[in-house]
């Protein structure tokens, strides 16, 4: 695998790390190709290549458990002290080489100047309001104790080196079947695209895992090769990455309840990403979007709802009417549930519809640099504009 990197210490670190990672099991297609610019790194495929094949098989027992690194920052540097009681010399190496990597080109430095909450720190208001738009999950829960200086906040270098990493690590199962958060060795320089190459790790015990990533060019007039961070809504990006993707073709909901008389309530939340679950026959070919669906005392509870646009024009009301039946039962017509599932959706569009142009309302009465409300209205805006044109088929179920 070729490296073009106009940083000499840079290119050695990388090279090290690559052999490191190929003598210990991992594969890399020829073509693939590590392109670094003023510390920023990407990846292309040099020449044609077919679309979905592997161009990375990284076994398992190289993906480097965070808990183990020991990271911590002094001023803008990163610090690392690997624990080898959990990790071989191998691993420590290469965790050693990626953190001298971020540490020489600036990344902790970069971050402290883009992270979304460190910049509305002194102005915590609209982002609150915003992040309301989302369920509450322990990593929210820490970004607002953050962003509003409550007692059990992390202070900043512990917020900066936190909220860095969690933009670097996916999630496996480690061997007590625990779910660690593990640096990905060279995966972590692909960038994100929606139609990029998922996180493909295998479904088996840790130590025989391995994760693959397949060749995926969405950008017809570039060479780069992207990965799909998950399934994430330009708010979710926004808040978690701290980057604006406004192609992303549909909108996570916003929170909101909806009740059937005598059967009870959908509860519908609006957790960021997707788990893997089971999805019903009939929805396979939506399965990216099918939330978890759970029962409760009140009716049922749902992680989350996308609201697509064009190009899965009817996956919000299929969820729906699959949500709906679970919830009223086998004895109620397919009248009454697409009764209901065109009830759902319409107040699932105007909450979301409601809640964005409220808040841009709201952000008239707040005082905020400029830059700061129009990259805030920006994510507003672009959420608002997408509901806004989601087409109701009134004819969709012949019933």
């Amino acid at each position: 695998m070729k490296i073009d990197s106009s940083s000499g210490s840079l290119k050695k670190e990388i090279s090290r790390i690559v052999a490191l990672l190929e003598e210990n099991g991992a594969r890399f297609h020829d073509q693939l190709r590590i392109v670094e610019r003023n510390g920023s790194i990407s990846m292309q495929i040099e020449g044609a290549l077919n679309h979905n094949e592997v161009i990375v098989d990284l076994p398992g027992n190289l993906l480097l458990p965070l808990n183990y690194l020991n990271v911590s920052l002094k001023r803008d540097t990163i610090v690392c002290k690997p624990d080898t009681k959990f990790l071989s010399p191998v691993m420590a190496e290469i965790a050693s080489r990626i953190i001298k990597i971020y540490n020489i080109a600036n990344k902790i430095k970069t971050h402290r100047g883009h992270n979304t909450w460190m910049l509305f720190k002194k102005y915590p208001a609209l982002l609150n309001r915003l992040s309301e738009a989302r369920s509450e999950t322990h990593y929210l829960q820490k970004r607002r104790a953050y962003l509003n200086g409550l007692p059990d906040a992390m202070s900043e270098s512990e917020f900066l080196c936190w909220s860095y990493f969690q933009t670097r690590v996916v999630g496996r199962k480690g061997m007590d079947n625990e779910l660690q958060q593990c640096l990905m060795p060279v995966v972590d320089y692909f960038n994100h695209n929606y139609e990029g190459s998922t996180f493909v790790i295998k479904d088996c015990v840790a130590a025989e895992q391995s994760m693959k990533i397949y060749n995926r060019q969405p950008l017809h007039d570039k060479r780069e090769v992207f990965i799909r961070y998950g399934i994430y809504d330009t708010l979710d990006l926004f808040m978690i990455y701290s980057f604006m993707d406004v192609s992303i073709p549909f909108v996570r909901s916003v929170p909101l309840n909806y009740e059937i008389d005598g059967h009870g309530t959908l509860q519908i939340g609006a957790y960021p990403g997707r788990k893997n679950v089971k999805c019903p026959s009939e929805l396979e070919d939506i399965v990216r979007f099918m939330p978890e669906i759970k029962e409760n005392d009140d009716g049922l509870e749902l992680s989350h709802l996308i609201i697509p646009l064009s190009h899965a024009p009817n996956a919000l009301r299929r969820i729906l009417k699959v949500a709906i039946r679970q919830l009223v039962g086998p004895d109620e017509s397919e009248k009454f549930v697409v009764h209901h599932v065109y009830k759902a959706e319409a107040r699932v569009v105007k909450a979301n519809i409601d809640f964005y142009q409220d808040f841009i309302d709201m952000s008239e009465e707040v005082e905020l640099p400029k830059k700061l409300r129009s990259m805030i209205l920006e994510v507003a805006n672009v959420q608002l504009n997408k509901v806004s044109k989601y087409y109701f088929d009134p004819e969709f179920f012949n019933v």
